[in-house]
C-alpha cells in the first residue's frame, strides 16, 4: 500500500481563505512563493488521493482552541465510516488546555485494554503487544458520538463466524480432536505448538495445522517461547476468550452433552453480582451436572472442572473473570473483577477457590481441602488489588469443593 501519513483538510467555508493566508505567510516569512496543489477540502483531498493512486491518506486535524476537539472528533468518526470509498482516514484531535484530558485518555485505555489488547505475532516483539484496531475504533466511535462506551463490547460486524469455525473443527461425528484443542486452550489458557506457515485448504482441519489456524484467525497470540524455542500461544484478551467459550458451550449443546437454561443462569449471575447472593448460581450449575451424566466425562479432574466453570461463568460481562490470578504471593483460582465496560459497575468483588477430590473421598478429606482454601483466600484478600472492595465490605471469599463430578461444599469465608 501507498499511504500518505500526513495530510490536512479544512471546512469548505474557510478552506480557500485559510490556504491563501498560509501562502501569504510563507511569502512574507521565507520569501518563497508557493501555491496549493489541490483544493484544501475533504473532497479535494479525496480527488487528489485517487488521482495520485494513493491507497490511503491520513488526515491530521489541528485543534486551535478547547472548543474544537468535540466537533473535529465527531466529524472524523462520520468521515471514517466512508473510508473504503474515500480512501481517507481521519485522526482525532485534542487540545492541551482541555480539562483532565490525560485522565480521560487513561480511563478509556483502561476500559479497552482487557478486551482488545495483547496481540503479538512475533517472538522478537513480545514486549510490544498491540490492540485490535477495528475493535478500538468501534469503542472510540461510541465515545465520540454518544459520550459513553458501547452497549456491546464486541462489534457485531466482526464477530467470528462460528458456523465456519464449527466446520473447521469437524463436528459432524461428535466432538473431534480440534474440539479437544479448543477445550485444552480454555482449561490451560495457553498451548505450545510450532506455527505452521504453509498448508493447503484441504489440510486446515488437521490438528497440527488447526492450532496455527487459530493463530492466523487472531484467536491466539504469542505469549513467549518454551525452553526449546517453540512458541507459547495464549488467548490474548477477554473478547477472544468469550468467543472460544461460546464455541465450547455450543458444541456441548449440539451433541446433547450438556444444556443449561442460560436465561435462568443470567438472572442468578445478576443476583450474585448486584446482591451478593452467590450460592443459588453454583447450586444451579451443580444440579444441571447432576442431571446430565454425559458431561461428567468431560469434567473429571481439577483442571477440567475449572475449565468448565470458566467457560460458563466467563460468558457474563459484569466481571472481568481471571483464572489463576496472582495475589499476595499466590494464585487465586478465580478473580471476579468488576468490569469497567458495563453500564453499571457491580458492587461486589469475588475471589473463588476451587478444590477437587476424587470419588470416594471422605468428609474429613473434604473438610481439609476447604480449610486449605480458606487459608489461601484470606492470604489473597490482603492484596492491595482488592483492598478497596475489602474496606467497603464488598469483597466475598468463596470456597467450593467438588468430589468427582459432584459439588459437595459451598462456603463463604468470613473476613475478620
Amino acid at each position: 500500500m501507498i499511504i500518505d501519513i500526513h495530510t490536512h483538510t479544512f471546512p469548505d467555508a474557510i478552506a480557500y481563505k485559510t490556504i491563501a493566508s498560509m501562502e501569504e505567510d510563507i511569502v512574507r516569512g521565507q520569501g518563497i512563493y508557493v501555491k496549493s496543489a489541490r483544493i484544501p477540502t475533504v473532497k479535494g483531498l479525496e480527488d487528489s488521493t485517487k488521482k495520485a493512486d494513493i491507497d490511503l491518506s491520513v488526515v491530521c486535524p489541528v485543534a486551535t482552541n478547547i472548543r474544537q476537539p468535540k466537533k473535529i472528533n465527531r466529524l472524523s468518526v462520520e468521515l471514517n465510516e466512508k473510508r473504503e470509498e474515500t480512501r481517507l482516514f481521519n485522526f482525532g484531535a485534542i487540545h492541551p488546555d482541555c480539562e483532565n484530558y490525560k485522565q480521560i485518555i487513561d480511563e478509556i485505555v483502561a476500559m479497552m485494554k482487557p478486551n482488545y489488547d495483547n496481540y503479538c505475532f512475533s517472538e522478537d516483539t513480545l514486549e510490544q503487544c498491540m490492540f485490535n484496531s477495528d475493535m478500538a475504533l468501534y469503542f472510540l466511535k461510541s465515545f465520540v458520538l454518544h459520550h459513553k462506551k458501547p452497549k456491546e463490547i464486541v462489534d457485531p460486524n466482526i464477530r467470528t463466524d462460528f458456523n465456519k469455525l464449527a466446520y473447521l473443527i469437524k463436528l459432524d461425528h461428535g466432538l473431534g480432536e480440534n474440539f479437544s484443542v479448543i477445550k485444552e486452550i480454555a482449561e490451560q489458557g495457553e498451548i505450545i505448538t510450532d506455527i505452521v506457515t504453509h498448508f493447503s485448504a484441504l489440510e486446515m482441519t488437521d490438528p497440527s495445522n488447526f492450532k496455527s489456524l487459530l493463530f492466523y484467525f487472531g484467536l491466539l497470540s504469542i505469549k513467549g517461547v518454551d525452553m526449546v524455542g517453540r512458541p507459547i500461544l495464549h488467548v490474548p484478551n477477554l473478547v477472544v476468550r468469550e468467543q472460544l467459550f461460546n464455541f465450547l458451550i455450543q458444541g456441548y449443546i449440539k451433541h446433547d452433552i450438556f444444556k443449561i437454561d442460560m436465561n435462568k443462569m443470567s438472572a442468578l449471575f445478576e443476583n450474585m453480582a448486584f446482591r451478593g447472593d452467590w450460592k443459588p448460581l453454583f447450586d444451579f450449575i451443580a444440579n444441571a451436572v447432576r442431571e446430565q451424566s454425559r458431561i461428567r466425562e468431560y469434567i473429571e479432574g481439577e483442571a477440567h472442572i475449572k475449565g468448565f466453570l470458566l467457560a460458563y461463568l466467563g460468558m457474563y460481562r459484569y466481571y472481568q473473570l481471571y483464572p489463576e490470578y496472582e495475589l499476595n504471593k499466590g494464585f487465586a483460582d478465580f478473580f471476579f473483577k468488576p468490569s469497567l465496560s458495563v453500564p453499571v459497575l457491580p458492587p461486589f468483588t469475588y475471589l473463588l477457590e476451587v478444590k477437587y477430590a476424587k470419588a470416594g473421598a471422605s468428609e474429613k478429606e473434604i473438610r481439609a481441602l476447604a480449610d486449605e482454601a480458606r487459608e489461601q483466600l484470606l492470604r489473597y484478600s490482603e492484596d492491595e488489588l482488592v483492598a478497596e472492595a475489602k474496606a467497603k465490605g464488598e469483597l466475598k471469599l468463596i470456597t467450593i469443593v467438588w468430589r468427582s463430578w459432584e459439588l459437595v461444599l459451598l462456603e463463604e469465608v468470613t473476613l475478620s
